[in-house]
C-alpha cells in the first residue's frame, strides 16, 4: 500500500480536497497581507508572482477536477459516460456505480498530477524566506498550519489511486485526446466487482498510529475501528452487553450516540477553524484568524485522535496503577464493569477542567465553541469494542470478583471521606457544609478519576449516583443477546 490514509476519502472527495483551498486563502493572507513591514514586503514581493501563478493554477486545477466530482456536473458527467460505454442496454445500478467510479479515478489522478508540481514550487520558492529573519516566521506558519499538511494530503490522495489500481488492477494509461490534462485508465467493467466508492474501504484496518470521516466520516479517518457489535439499532453506535445476570445488565454499561448527531457534529468539526489539543493553546482565537483557518479542522484530526488515546490509555492504566491498586484479582474484567460512561465521564471532566479539547468554527460572523462529545464516545465506543471483543461472559457473571472490586472501591471512598471530612472540621471560618466542602476541593481528597468511579458503585456518595445505575432502559433498547 503507498504511503497515506486513503480512508480519509472514505465519504466526500470534495470535503477532504478542500484543504487545497484553504491552504491557499491562508497562504495569501500570511504572505501578501497589508499588515506586512515594508522590508518583509520587499523580499516577499521578490517571489510573489510566481507563487501566485501557481497559487492561480492549484485553484483553476481544484475546479477543473474535483468540483466536477459532485452536483449536477457529476451527474451530467455519469449520464454521458454511461451512454458510451453501455449504448446498447438499461444502465443498471452496478454500472453507474462502475462510471461514478472511472470518474473519480481518472479526475483525481489528473487532479494530483497538476497540484502536486504547483506544490513542490511553492516549497521551493517560499523557502527562501526561512533564510531571512524578518520572514523566517512567516515562512515557518504556513509551513507548519498548510505544506506540511498538503504534503500528508498528498500521501492520502496517492493511496486512495494506489488502493484503486490493486484493487481493480487498472492504471493511467494516458491523457484524453480532447483534453491533454485529463488523464484517463484502462478501468473494465467486471460484472461480478462491486464498484461502489464505499467498498473500496471495507476491508481496510485502521491505522496502526492509533485507533487514525459522511463529511468523510471523522471516526473513520481517525482509525477508529467498525464497531464489532451486531447491531440492532442501526441509526446507533453502542456498547454490548456482555453480563447474563441482573446485576450485570443495566445502563451503566451502554454508552451510545446517534449516527446523525455525529454525523453533523463531524461537519461542525471539519469546518473548525481552532481545535485545541492542550490548553496552552487557548490564545490568538479570534474572528479575523478563524476567518483565514477554516475548514483547519481536516488536518487537526489525526492529531485529535491521538490525544484522545493518550487520555484514555492514561485514565484505564492509572485506575488500577494508581486509583485502586489490588483491586481485585481480574481488573480487565472489572474495567469493563466501571463501565463506558464512566470512562467517558473521566475524559470529558478532565477536557472541560483544563479546558482543552474544545474547537472553534465560524457562524454568522461569530466564533461558536464546542466540545465534540458525539466523536468522543464514538471513539470510547470503538476502544471499547476493541478492548473487550474477546470478553467471556462466564467472566463478567463472576460475582466473586466483581463484589469484592466493589468492596475496595467502598472502603476507598470511606477513608478518603473520612480525611476530607476531618480536615474541614478543623477549618473554622469556611461556609461550606462538609458535602460542599468535599465536592470543591475533590481533586485534593479523592482525585477526579476517583471520583467518577465512586458515582458508579457507592451508594449516597457526595458527588451523586449516576443515574445509569438504577436504569435497564438502554440495556432493553441495546440488548445483544
Amino acid at each position: 500500500m503507498a504511503k497515506g490514509n486513503p480512508q480519509r476519502f472514505s465519504s466526500d472527495i470534495l470535503i477532504t480536497t478542500q484543504l487545497h483551498i484553504s491552504s491557499i486563502e491562508n497562504i495569501r493572507a500570511v504572505l501578501f497581507g497589508s499588515n506586512l513591514s515594508a522590508e518583509a514586503k520587499e523580499i516577499i514581493d521578490s517571489q510573489k508572482e510566481d507563487i501566485q501563478i501557481q497559487l492561480d493554477e492549484i485553484q483553476s486545477t481544484y475546479s477543473k477536477f474535483i468540483q466536477r466530482l459532485a452536483g449536477k456536473a457529476m451527474k451530467d458527467e455519469v449520464e454521458k459516460q454511461a451512454s458510451e460505454l453501455f449504448p446498447d442496454e438499461d444502465v443498471q445500478p452496478q454500472e453507474i456505480e462502475f462510471v461514478k467510479l472511472k470518474i473519480i479515478y481518472e479526475n483525481l489522478s489528473s487532479f494530483l498530477r497538476g497540484v502536486e508540481t504547483a506544490w513542490n514550487n511553492i516549497i521551493g520558492m517560499s523557502k527562501v524566506f526561512a533564510t531571512y529573519p524578518i520572514t523566517k516566521p512567516l515562512y515557518e506558519k504556513i509551513e507548519r498550519e498548510n505544506l506540511s499538511l498538503i504534503n500528508i494530503l498528498n500521501d492520502d490522495t496517492r493511496a486512495l489511486l494506489k488502493l484503486i489500481e490493486t484493487t481493480f488492477d487498472c492504471h493511467i494509461v494516458g491523457s484524453s485526446k480532447s483534453d491533454k490534462r485529463l488523464m484517463v485508465s484502462n478501468l473494465i467493467f467486471d460484472d461480478g466487482k462491486d464498484y461502489s466508492f464505499q467498498s473500496l474501504f471495507k476491508n481496510l484496518q485502521p491505522l496502526a498510529a492509533a485507533p487514525v470521516q459522511s463529511v468523510p466520516k471523522l471516526s473513520e479517518r481517525l482509525g477508529m475501528s467498525k464497531n464489532k457489535v451486531p447491531s440492532q439499532e442501526t441509526d446507533y453506535y453502542y456498547t454490548t452487553i456482555k453480563g447474563t445476570k441482573e446485576w450485570n445488565r443495566n445502563d451503566a454499561y451502554i454508552l451510545y450516540v446517534k449516527k446523525d448527531d455525529l454525523k453533523e457534529e463531524e461537519k461542525k468539526f471539519y469546518s473548525s477553524s481552532f481545535v485545541i489539543l492542550n490548553p496552552s493553546e487557548n490564545v490568538h482565537i479570534n474572528l479575523a484568524a478563524a476567518l483565514v483557518r477554516k475548514n483547519m479542522g481536516h488536518s487537526a484530526a489525526p492529531k485529535y485522535n491521538k490525544m484522545l488515546q493518550t487520555l484514555l490509555d492514561f485514565a484505564v492504566t492509572n485506575l488500577f496503577s494508581k486509583d485502586f491498586v489490588d483491586l481485585c484479582d481480574d481488573t480487565y474484567t472489572f474495567l469493563y464493569h466501571i463501565g463506558p460512561i464512566v470512562i467517558y465521564n473521566i475524559i470529558q471532566e478532565d477536557l472541560v477542567r483544563r479546558d482543552f479539547g474544545y474547537c472553534h468554527y465560524v457562524e454568522n460572523n461569530k466564533i461558536i465553541k464546542f466540545l465534540p462529545e458525539c466523536i468522543i464516545k464514538k471513539h470510547i465506543i470503538d476502544f471499547w469494542a476493541d478492548k473487550f471483543f474477546d470478553l467471556k461472559s462466564s467472566s463478567v457473571d463472576a460475582y466473586i470478583n466483581y463484589s469484592k472490586g466493589v468492596s475496595n472501591i467502598r472502603e476507598s471512598y470511606k477513608n478518603f471521606f473520612e480525611y476530607a471530612a476531618s480536615t474541614r472540621k478543623r477549618i473554622t471560618n469556611d461556609p461550606l457544609t462538609i458535602e460542599e466542602y468535599m465536592r470543591e476541593n475533590v481533586g485534593k481528597f479523592f482525585g477526579h478519576r476517583r471520583a467518577q468511579v465512586y458515582r458508579r458503585f457507592v451508594p449516597d456518595n457526595v458527588f451523586g449516583l449516576m443515574p445509569e445505575i438504577n436504569s435497564t432502559e438502554l440495556a432493553n433498547k441495546f440488548k445483544s443477546r
